[in-house]
């Protein structure tokens, strides 16, 4: 005797595998999306020659990130080998350029660099970079732009919720109609041992048969 699947199980059976795949996909174009943002971050630092300088204008206040990027990330380190100045174009204060804290490095937009600095400037306007290199090595350019961490962070805030949710929804999809079934296990009357087993409506009937042949 065949048996059909309920039609509410099939049907929460594909709505389950549709949101499944989205949610692949959804992950998949966040990261990509995220990707693309870092790259056209990167692409877009204002960049000078080590040695040389450089007029650079912000936009916007607050902080920036000082980066070193080219061979010499992997020889140069911020301070004895080289020095950065940082002066509003007219005259006024220097902009003291500290060093950057955790470890950062990078390989996006076609260049390899890491971070070496930070500063923060209180209004937006033209200043001008200057750095100054104290030894022979490889070809090296000084970028500043903003740092890249936030921008890492938003893309995989991007990325992991729908999973995330996603997820968490199947697990207690799984969970409840396993309690279900369990209940219905449970719930279900036990056979009755003295009770005989119901004839089987398909089997044919002896006796009939042979009064039918008479």
């Amino acid at each position: 005797m065949r048996t059909h699947r309920p039609r509410g199980s099939r049907v929460w059976y594909v709505f389950t595998r549709v949101v499944v795949v989205g949610a692949i996909v959804w992950f998949g174009l966040g990261l990509l999306l995220g990707w693309q943002a870092l790259n056209r971050q990167v692409e877009a630092f204002a960049r000078v020659p080590l040695p040389g300088d450089a007029e650079m204008t912000f936009a916007k206040p607050g902080g920036y990130v000082v980066y070193l990027e080219g061979a010499a990330t992997r020889t140069l380190g911020f301070g004895p080998a080289f020095a950065l100045t940082l002066t509003p174009v007219g005259g006024g204060e220097e902009i003291p350029v500290g060093n950057y804290g955790p470890a950062m490095s990078y390989r996006l937009g076609g260049h390899l660099g890491s971070a070496v600095g930070t500063f923060r400037i209180d209004r937006p306007g033209r200043y001008v970079l200057r750095a100054e290199r104290f030894d022979e090595g490889p070809p090296a350019n000084v970028a500043v732009g903003r740092g890249l961490r936030p921008a890492i962070v938003r893309a995989l805030v991007a990325a992991f919720p729908v999973p995330v949710v996603v997820l968490l929804g199947g697990t207690a999809r799984v969970l409840v109609v396993a309690v279900r079934r369990i209940r219905a296990r449970r719930a279900a009357p036990a056979p009755d041992p003295d009770q005989p087993a119901a004839a089987d409506p398909l089997e044919a009937d002896p006796t009939s048969e042979s009064e039918g042949a008479r």
